[in-house]
């Protein structure tokens, strides 16, 4: 006869999962599955055969049930790898775009510094081109004046 714990062990299960299924049956079963000598709870042969009769069948359960969320978390894991490779390039294009961006304002207040650097020179042409035909002009007329033919 095993103890709970020797069972455990040789199942690789925790003592808490033997001793929850024992308690789960205990009522059902008519014959009994532990004996109890100086304090040692023991598994009768029928016990031993029951426990792992029944934790065979769950450790199958919970294997199969491993063996589907570690693929599960190997498809999550690549899908992670894709997102975050997509990700890096978003993030390399929109850096690439924003330096694009930053030429083309610069660009555009070079562009934009030499317009108005050109509207001012004509403009003080044109000013100047006035003053000086505003200056013939009165010449003009003080001589015309002076020597005026009567």
């Amino acid at each position: 006869m095993l103890t709970i714990a020797e069972l455990s062990k040789k199942l690789n299960v925790n003592v808490q999962k033997i001793y929850r299924l024992l308690n789960s049956v205990k009522q059902n079963e008519k014959e009994c599955l532990i004996k109890k000598n100086n304090g040692i709870t023991y598994l009768t042969p029928k016990g031993e055969q029951f426990v792992s009769e029944r934790l065979t069948d769950v450790k199958q359960g919970e294997n199969e049930e491993m063996l589907f969320l570690r693929e599960e978390i190997k498809k999550l894991q690549e899908d992670l790898t894709k997102e975050r490779e997509h990700s890096r390039t978003i993030t390399t294009q929109l850096l690439e775009l924003t330096k694009n961006s930053q030429e083309l304002t610069r660009n555009s207040q070079i562009l934009l510094k030499q317009e108005q650097e050109k509207n001012t020179l004509m403009l003080s042409d044109g000013q100047q081109s006035t003053n000086s035909e505003n200056e013939k002009q009165s010449k003009n007329s003080l001589w015309q004046k002076l020597f005026k033919k009567k």
